[in-house]
């Protein structure tokens, strides 16, 4: 449904530049994000200072707007913060992870209306962060 696109987000003026003294906010079950990342944006060399594991990406979303460092997080995730300018994008294009978000049910069990209005409502939630 969703193809997962993470972007490298911090506070505003806080960050800007990433080298080997900004402290990275990662996903503690997910560290290769940030290998897969740096090979593809920045000739694989790997600056990670001070990096900060959480288990959630709410938590790490939370983390970067305290100042603790900055964070590679799924563009949906921060839509929020990145319209209001509580967060700002310091890579401009999203990484494409190769991951999906999708919705998966069983459909040889009788349908029901609660069932396709949760459907409906989800891709509508979805449709903005499609691809093109």
């Amino acid at each position: 449904m969703i193809t997962e696109r993470l972007v490298l987000v911090g506070l505003p003026g806080r960050f800007s530049v990433l080298d080997e003294h900004t402290p990275i906010v990662q996903h503690a079950l997910r560290k290769g994000d940030w290998p897969r990342y740096l090979a593809a944006r920045h000739g694989g060399k790997a600056p990670l200072f001070g990096s900060l594991a959480l288990d959630r990406f709410s938590a790490i979303i939370h983390a970067v707007v305290m100042g603790s460092g900055i964070a590679l997080v799924p563009d949906f995730m921060v839509r929020t913060e990145l319209e209001d300018r509580t967060l700002q994008q310091l890579d401009p294009e999203p990484f494409l992870t190769g991951f999906t978000y999708d919705l998966s049910f069983p459909t040889k069990r009788s349908r029901n209306k609660a069932v396709d209005d949760f459907v409906t409502w989800i891709r509508e939630q979805a449709a903005p962060f499609e691809p093109n």
